[in-house]
């Protein structure tokens, strides 16, 4: 079922559900008619909060489909919501519902953040929010595979539609748990061994890491490298976790655009270059016009490609010798990671439904 439909379908369900707010004049009017009128009201609460994450899910859906997706806005909407509704529809007859929606709103506020975190580049926050993220889906998932949950859940959803806003909630999930893999991938492999690194990131989603490897063995790439320009970056405390109370100095100079990923290896000889053409073409990145940028030096006979993922991670692809900006597999390449990275696939699949 499309979004649009199931807008159509709450709102005809909150205007029956509405027409049940007076008695008629002058009828006897039992304690179980008043318990009726008022489980129908807190009813039309719920109707009203499904209408907002519906209305939510279209927005998400909208902005995935373009360039930039502002996340900032997203955690303020799924928060506006929450905040509106939760105090409303808590007659213990609702509990089912009241639970269901909440453990939704939770577990969709939770990755948001832990996108947020990660354009940060920010380890801790970005894992803890990924686990809460994962709690609150298994909690959701008990609930509506209970018996008292699919009783509930199977008034106001069709099976399917409960189970195909889940699954969308998983993959999204699964989506920023591939990416949390890569961003501090540096971080995980050195927890075990290569092989067992490589066994547990094959059974992402996206194994981006691998990807980039293929890339650069297949096309001869001088290095594949993600971009940190932490120059003025609140609470930046580098590579891996710090003790919050612990002081750290403020990245100066070419150290305030660190490789958070790099392969072969970090490219040093090629930094200061990369370092300058990234603070001149700041503009043009953020603006993003383009899909990428692409600079020829004659000096180093080197030619950079240039993709910004997040507004502070670039994604920069470097070659030696002068390369087109239309060749094929470099613009497929970019594309393909700047929209998965960016999760607008993902996102994009909410117009369905």
């Amino acid at each position: 079922m499309s979004i649009s439909s199931l807008r159509s379908m709450y709102e005809g369900i909150r205007s029956d559900l509405q027409t049940m707010d007076d008695f008629p004049k002058g009828a006897p009017v039992t304690s179980l008619d008043r318990l009726l009128v008022h489980i129908s009201g807190q009813l039309v609460h719920f109707i009203s909060g499904r209408v907002d994450m519906v209305g939510l899910y279209e927005h998400m859906s909208a902005i995935g489909m373009g360039k930039v997706v502002n996340y900032d806005e997203l955690h303020e909407g799924i928060s506006g919501i929450m905040q509106e509704y939760h105090k409303l529809f808590h007659h213990p007859l609702l509990t089912p519902l009241k639970s269901s929606f909440t453990l939704e709103c939770e577990s969709l506020l939770h990755m948001i953040e832990a996108q947020k975190e990660m354009q940060l580049w920010r380890f801790l926050p970005s894992l803890l929010a990924l686990h809460d993220a994962h709690t609150k889906l298994a909690s959701w998932a008990a609930l509506f595979q209970s018996k008292e949950g699919r009783k509930f859940g199977s008034t106001f959803f069709k099976t399917n539609q409960q189970e195909a806003l889940y699954q969308w909630h998983i993959r999204f999930k699964g989506a920023l748990v591939s990416k949390f893999s890569l961003y501090f991938h540096s971080i995980l492999s050195r927890q075990t061994s290569v092989p067992q690194i490589k066994t547990l990131f094959s059974r992402l989603s996206c194994d981006y890491y691998q990807k980039i490897v293929n890339f650069q063995h297949k096309h001869d790439a001088v290095a594949v490298t993600l971009v940190l320009d932490a120059h003025d970056l609140p609470d930046y405390r580098g590579f891996g976790y710090h003790h919050p109370l612990i002081p750290v100095k403020s990245p100066q100079g070419m150290e305030s655009f660190p490789a958070i990923v790099a392969y072969p290896s970090k490219p040093t000889s090629h930094w200061p270059n990369l370092v300058m053409i990234l603070s001149d073409s700041a503009s043009e990145l953020t603006a993003m016009e383009k899909p990428f940028l692409s600079f020829y030096d004659k000096q180093v006979d080197s030619t950079y490609f240039l993709a910004r993922i997040e507004p502070r991670i670039t994604l920069v692809l470097i070659f030696k010798y002068k390369h087109s900006e239309k060749e094929g597999v470099i613009v497929n390449f970019l594309t393909e990671m700047s929209l998965q990275l960016r999760c607008n696939r993902v996102l994009a699949t909410l117009k369905n439904g």
